[in-house]
């Protein structure tokens, strides 16, 4: 693990990655200290959502609690780059997708199946 030095101390960086499914974007969250890099494997958040999203980082504790209140100020960085992505978040990625897919086959299935069954049973009874 790689360390900095941060005034007089030793500080070893702490990281989160998250899969934001609506947005399909990986993010990995670095912390070294009192600063923050957010990467982004797409740039498909608004500034309005990246807001939120420090504010809610720093709710929960991830990041330096000064950024709840004041989320554009500090060190808080942005960047996009996707090549710390590794092959299992593309399986995530890919599982995700498919479980999506499967779903919405078989509520349409269950659909079809069901409005044949009621004019099968409709014709029956006239």
């Amino acid at each position: 693990m790689n360390t900095f030095r941060s005034g007089d101390t030793w500080v070893a960086p702490r990281e989160w990655e998250i899969y934001f499914r609506r947005l399909d974007t990986f993010v990995r969250v670095d912390t070294y200290g009192g600063s923050a890099v957010i990467r982004a494997t797409t740039n498909r958040f608004t500034d309005e959502a990246k807001e939120r999203f420090v504010r809610y980082l720093a709710m929960e504790g991830l990041i330096a609690e000064r950024y709840r209140w004041w989320p554009g100020q500090g060190e808080v960085n942005w960047v996009i780059d996707g090549s710390w992505v590794r092959f299992r978040h593309h399986r995530q990625r890919l599982t995700a997708r498919v479980w999506a897919f499967l779903t919405w086959g078989r509520l349409l299935a269950l659909g079809l199946f069901l409005a044949a069954l009621t004019t099968a049973l409709w014709l029956k009874g006239h």
